[in-house]
Formats: structure tokens, C-alpha cells, sequence
């Protein structure tokens, strides 16, 4: 008999160990939201950004003569920081593009005058990350990135660190697990801080 009760309670911790490990383990999470804006819930399309923030600094992408495509940049001085707008080249039926992805970043993007026309809301994510966070912070509320990236040593992200003028630092990248999920999020980091995060539709 006192065999059984020792057996029992053995099973019993054994078991609250790896409930209590189950529970402590962090799922990869992809964002898709920054402020009040959400790429995953339905589709954005230039004319509502350009409406509600003005045109901002406009940058046309082209390939020889072919637009491939719009990007509208706005410096948000409240929050102190710059948000580009990224447009599809691809247009819909309505010949409207469609908004593909936003960066929110601490780097310069362009000038301080082209603000935008309405005060946005906070820019944080859906979890309350926002830009100065520490990489630590963001690991515990992601989980383990897809790919984790040292871009002094790695050519994988070159051009959206051309955008951001950045050679060094770190960079978590989170990639959907689910074929119908069609969305990815990049934290970019210095000196264990956030400055930049984009959030964009895959190709």
C-alpha cells in the first residue's frame, strides 16, 4: 500500500511538471497589427491612407519604366518616430492599390515636414510592443522567430536595411505556419532595442 501512495505521488508531480512546462511554453506568434491598422482583417487601399494622413512623401518604385510600386512616408511627431505606407503594384478591379505592409521605424526616412494630417493613434502592436522595447521583451511575447538574424553577417534582409541606412544589428523574423496565412513580422533591433518593425503581405 504505502508502494501504490508513493507511485500515485510520483505520477502526480511528474504530471504538474509538465502541465506547469506545457503552460510556460510561448507558441510563435506573427503580428499583423500596428495602431489601429490590421493587414490580416481586410483590405486597405491607397486612397482611405492618402484621405485620412495626405499624401506624404511619395517614393514612385520603379523597374526601367514599369511602377512596381508606391510607398507614402509621413514623420509623426508625437510619437517621434517616421511610418511608411507600402503599396501593392498590382491593381484590383476598382484600379486602386492596396496597402501590403507598414514599417514603423526610429531611422530617418524623410523630412520632418511631411506630417500627417491627422494625429495617429498609439503605434504599438496588438500586444503592446512598441519601438524602444527590449529584444528580450519581445521573445517572451512572440515565442522563438522563424529566423533570427545577424545582419553584419547575413545579405537576407538587404533591402529593407538599405531603407533604413542600417549594417549591423539583429533581426527576428516571424513567418506564418499556416499556408493560408499569408503575413510576416520583422523586429529590428541595436543594442538589444527595437527602432524598426515592419509588418508585410508575402510575395
Amino acid at each position: 500500500m504505502k508502494n501504490l501512495k508513493k507511485i500515485i505521488l510520483f505520477v502526480v508531480l511528474v504530471s504538474g511538471c509538465l502541465t506547469t512546462s506545457a503552460q510556460n511554453i510561448i507558441h510563435k506568434q506573427v503580428e499583423s497589427q500596428i495602431g489601429q491598422i490590421d493587414l490580416s482583417k481586410h483590405l486597405i487601399y491607397e486612397s482611405g491612407i492618402v484621405s485620412d494622413y495626405g499624401e506624404g512623401y511619395v517614393q514612385v518604385l520603379k523597374v526601367g519604366e514599369k511602377i512596381i510600386g508606391v510607398n507614402h512616408v509621413y514623420y509623426v511627431p508625437e510619437q517621434q518616430l517616421w511610418i511608411l505606407f507600402e503599396f501593392s503594384h498590382v491593381l484590383d478591379q476598382k484600379l486602386e492599390r492596396s496597402l501590403e505592409g507598414i514599417l514603423i521605424t526610429k531611422k530617418n526616412l524623410c523630412d520632418q515636414k511631411y506630417k500627417p494630417i491627422k494625429i495617429l493613434k498609439p503605434l504599438i502592436t496588438s500586444k503592446g510592443i512598441t519601438l524602444g522595447d527590449e529584444l528580450k521583451k519581445i521573445l517572451e511575447i512572440y515565442g522563438q522567430p522563424s529566423l533570427s538574424i545577424f545582419l553584419d553577417k547575413d545579405n537576407s534582409f538587404s533591402n529593407i536595411t538599405e531603407l533604413l541606412d542600417v549594417k549591423e544589428g539583429h533581426v527576428l523574423r516571424y513567418l506564418p505556419e499556416r499556408p493560408t496565412e499569408e503575413i510576416l513580422s520583422e523586429f529590428y533591433f541595436e543594442n538589444g532595442k527595437l527602432h524598426s518593425l515592419l509588418i508585410s503581405g508575402i510575395e
